[in-house]
């Protein structure tokens, strides 16, 4: 059985190095806002109401149409648990990696009061929730300013007392790299700060600072207002997103895609990652494994994106040359997450500690494994042949 999964995933990794199967179907997403026809986030959460204090909880799905290039549609959120029925509607665009989206719709219907509802309508033009991940790291920031009118019906009849402009600016700064813990799951993620100013009908609001964390290939995890009036956490989710890292840590002049790299950048698929001399780099996976990766070292990555569902989203990693050591979380299950080829073998671990080297000896390229814990499974090139690596072995593959 262990053979037959991993001549499989030999043929379609042989298959990504040919340019077979590897396409842009993940070049217009970005990996802490994966969006997709069908998708879907359940949270939970304490909001803060005119009658006290309420837990509530809401259900978020996504329905997108386009290609690879430009992707539109909208986010629907219903919400249950206050006193009224409240259903928000965001539209969104994804294009290139960024993240637009406009001021939500919000329909309130208020139980107590003879169904008598509230209509939000939004009003002005997409605008930027989410810069690319090129440009999406800790201390980048942006700004948002939008603009909706209310208008409040009873009964079918509109009350002009209650209608009014709605207006709001938001100033985001990602401050930080965070691995937290929800009831979904425990994730690696990027903090960012919000500070939000609103004016209702020429009378300004206080300003609000709400915290959100955005989890690398899920989206978003956790919301938190500062002053305590609301937090929200994921509870399941149904995402087919693309893989890929973040940077969590680096020194040096390292590089992804011939740019700079900064701490909490993503790392999509079809990526080239250059670690010069004297640099260091450190990329973790959503479920917080991590790759060190050591001075003098090339990698490409490519992925199997979401062509079948075994495999999907299957990162790989073409090395080049120099030495990566492998953090791998524990898996229950037989299949690699994660394949690295090399001049001489393809590696894939299985919830392990290891070392991957790739130099040349005397003309002869050769790939160096040697694992701490767990277990690697190895193709040989040389012959054709599969091994498996226990914890304390060290082997030479040429």
């Amino acid at each position: 059985m262990r053979k037959g999964i991993m001549s499989s995933l030999l043929l379609i990794a042989l298959l990504l190095w040919s340019g077979m199967l590897f396409a842009d179907d993940c070049a217009s997403q970005n990996l802490f806002f994966p969006l997709g026809n069908g998708f879907s986030w359940n949270y939970k959460g304490i909001a803060a109401t005119d009658k006290g204090p309420v837990s509530f909880s809401s259900l978020a799905t996504c329905t997108l149409a386009g290609d690879a290039i430009a992707l539109t549609g909208q986010i629907e959120e219903v919400f249950s648990g206050f006193p009224y029925d409240f259903v928000q509607t965001t539209a969104v665009k994804l294009e290139k990696g960024f993240v637009y989206s406009v001021e939500p719709s919000i329909q309130i219907t208020h139980r107590e009061q003879n169904g008598s509802s509230s209509t939000y309508d939004h009003s002005g033009l997409f605008q930027l929730y989410l810069p690319a991940m090129s440009q999406l790291a800790v201390g980048g920031g942006w700004i948002r300013s939008g603009s909706k009118t209310a208008e409040y019906y009873a009964e079918g009849k509109k009350f002009f007392s209650h209608s009014g402009t709605f207006s709001e600016s938001e100033i985001a700064e990602v401050v930080g790299t965070e691995k937290i813990t929800v009831p979904a799951g425990t994730f690696i993620t990027l903090k960012i700060k919000k500070i939000s100013k609103a004016t209702w009908a020429g009378r300004p609001n206080p300003p609000k600072e709400i915290f959100t964390w955005l989890a690398l290939g899920v989206g978003l995890v956790k919301e938190m207002a500062t002053d305590g009036s609301s937090v929200k956490e994921l509870t399941t989710y149904q995402v087919k997103p693309c893989c890929g890292f973040m940077v969590m840590a680096m020194s040096g002049a390292v590089t992804i895609n011939g740019n700079a790299a900064a701490q909490g950048m993503g790392v999509p698929a079809d990526s080239k990652v250059s670690v010069p001399a004297g640099s260091s780099l450190d990329l973790a996976m959503g479920d917080g494994s991590l790759i060190k990766i050591g001075p003098l070292t090339d990698l490409d990555l490519k992925q199997t994106c979401d062509k079948t569902d075994a495999l999907a989203n299957r990162p790989l990693l073409n090395m080049l040359r120099g030495k990566i050591n492998v953090f791998f979380t524990k898996t229950f299950t037989p299949n690699p997450r994660i394949l690295i080829n090399t001049p001489t073998c393809v590696a894939g671990d299985r919830g392990t500690e290891f070392t991957v080297e790739v130099k040349e000896e005397a003309g002869r390229v050769q790939t160096i494994i040697e694992v701490m814990s767990g277990e690697v499974w190895v193709h040989r090139k040389s012959d054709n042949q599969e091994v498996i690596l226990q914890a304390g072995a060290k082997q030479v593959f040429e």
